[in-house]
């Protein structure tokens, strides 16, 4: 029901008034007649988005737009129609089991949330600095404009050795906005300079992990953090958290 708590209203902005009327007739067996008209107004609580960042691997994420009603902070369920606007980006409605086959490395349960959603090249989200925020637009006429938070992360560097062809070392993952640990996941990503090829490794940080890979001759290794954002914030890994770990000489 979109019809809410009559005790909370009027409120604010935060609801909206709606006229409701219905008309009818009677009848009966001694040939009576007559119609009746009834008018109501009906209060409905608007709705406010709430950003759901799920990583898909260490470039892509599929960034979902979770609702909630201002009446009690509820998540709304069951309605796929809810679409919406991002930096531009059209964003599709659904039901959150409905894109349960897009995920990557990422692998939350919402069920039956209502979002919106689009799966986006972190470069499609990125922001100037380490703390900004990303406008959000419901394309209904419930919901209202809002943000989400963008935070980049970083992937610190601990320990690291090179010796007899291998490379161990400790990496930290860390919200590089607020300056504190955030669990997630890091990529190491080895390049062979001679063959071009490439092997791709990854830890669960918590926010710690450890790495000891086999290195080519001629070698690049990156190191790349990704995390989830299920509390409104869009978590990116452009700026500081996409470090060149080591290069043959």
């Amino acid at each position: 029901m979109w019809l809410v708590d009559h005790k909370a209203l009027p409120k604010d902005k935060d609801y909206m008034k709606v006229q409701m009327y219905a008309d009818g007739s009677w009848s009966n067996t001694y040939g009576e007649r007559g119609s009746i008209s009834y008018t109501c107004n009906v209060w409905l609580s608007k709705i406010k988005p709430y950003a759901l960042w799920i990583p898909k691997d260490a470039d892509r994420g599929i960034l979902a737009i979770a609702y909630k009603w201002y009446v009690d902070g509820m998540f709304v369920r069951g309605r796929k129609y809810i679409s919406a606007n991002v930096l531009g980006m059209a964003f599709k409605g659904a039901i959150f089991s409905d894109i349960k086959g897009l995920l990557g490395i990422a692998k939350p349960d919402f069920d039956k949330y209502a979002i919106s959603y689009r799966e986006v090249y972190i470069t499609e989200l990125e922001r100037g600095g380490i703390s900004d925020s990303v406008k959000i637009v419901p394309e209904t006429e419930w919901g209202v404009v809002d943000s989400a938070s963008y935070h980049e992360l970083a992937v610190v560097v601990y320990s690291k050795s090179v010796k007899g062809g291998k490379l161990s070392c400790r990496l930290k993952l860390v919200d590089w906005a607020t300056v504190s640990s955030k669990s997630g996941w890091i990529y190491l990503i080895v390049k062979d300079l001679q063959s071009g090829n490439v092997n791709v490794y990854v830890q669960r940080a918590s926010p710690y992990t450890t790495f000891s890979v086999s290195l080519p001759a001629k070698y690049e290794v990156w190191a790349v953090g990704v995390a989830e954002g299920y509390n409104d914030v869009i978590y990116s890994n452009l700026k500081y958290a996409r470090i060149l770990l080591a290069k043959s000489s």
